[in-house]
């Protein structure tokens, strides 16, 4: 059994291809399926259609209802669904990163649609961190900022300042996160231990909502090289499911389809 949960959004959705508006809608829906990053479900007749086809041929059942797929021709790589039954019937999920860019009113979105139930919190601290990689102190800091986000593992991320740069390296790895930004990722490497691959992170171009994650680092406490005491107190090493995508399949008004 797949749970869905399909809300409605007081928030005007538009999105862009090819430098045109192919879809803009005041009564569009967040739905939200296991496993997959909320998704913008706009009305039919709320998308353009002359820009898009319906490639009937094609298509499939997904846990939002039996869909046909979207292309700009027929033959064309896929930009999406359109639900013909089931929960989301006479609705359209257009592909996020297929698509030139998505606004929320006039602000614009990346990577995916945002969760009104994700909560990410940046707290001031003056308790005492450090973090060792295979017992050698990369960072020590009395001013960290705790970050604690739904569902996921709290981080103490430490200033640039605090870290020992002599033991880390950029790697060529980039990350994305809707709620805080663009990360880039280091390697770690300590005297007489093999390097370790991207165990470091760091918000250089946070968005709006998470100014204060600028000029801090993170690292990655779940590596089993990787120790982080606070306090002198050695951390216990979390673990968090997959679910945490889904964090409103907690609360009520639930749709559950086969």
């Amino acid at each position: 059994m797949d749970q869905i949960r399909i809300d409605r959004t007081p928030r005007r959705i538009r999105v862009v291809l090819g430098g045109a508006t192919i879809g803009d809608s005041t009564d569009a829906t967040l739905g939200y399926a296991a496993g997959r990053h909320p998704e913008y479900l706009l009305p039919v007749a709320d998308v353009t259609w002359p820009a898009l086809t319906v490639d009937q041929g094609a298509g499939g059942t997904d846990p939002f209802g039996d869909y046909h797929t979207i292309r700009a021709a027929i033959g064309a790589a896929p930009l999406g669904r359109r639900y013909v039954s089931g929960h989301a019937e006479g609705l359209v999920q257009l592909t996020f990163d297929a698509m030139d860019a998505w606004f929320e009113e006039d602000e614009q979105i990346w990577f995916h649609a945002r969760d009104p139930y994700r909560r990410v919190d940046i707290t001031e601290s003056s308790r005492h961190v450090e973090i060792t990689v295979d017992g050698v102190t990369v960072a020590r800091t009395d001013r960290p900022r705790l970050v604690t986000e739904t569902g996921l593992p709290e981080r103490w991320y430490v200033p640039r300042a605090d870290v020992d740069w002599s033991k880390l390296s950029p790697s060529d790895t980039s990350s994305a996160c809707q709620y805080k930004g663009i990360a880039s990722w280091f390697d770690v490497e300590v005297d007489g231990h093999d390097r370790l691959v991207d165990v470091v992170w760091s918000y250089e171009r946070p968005v709006s909502d998470a100014p204060k994650l600028a000029g801090l680092v993170a690292f990655y406490a779940e590596h089993a090289a990787v120790e982080t005491y606070v306090d002198g107190v050695a951390q216990p090493k979390r673990t968090f499911e997959p679910g945490w995508l889904n964090p409103s399949f907690d609360i009520p008004n639930i749709a559950t389809a086969a």
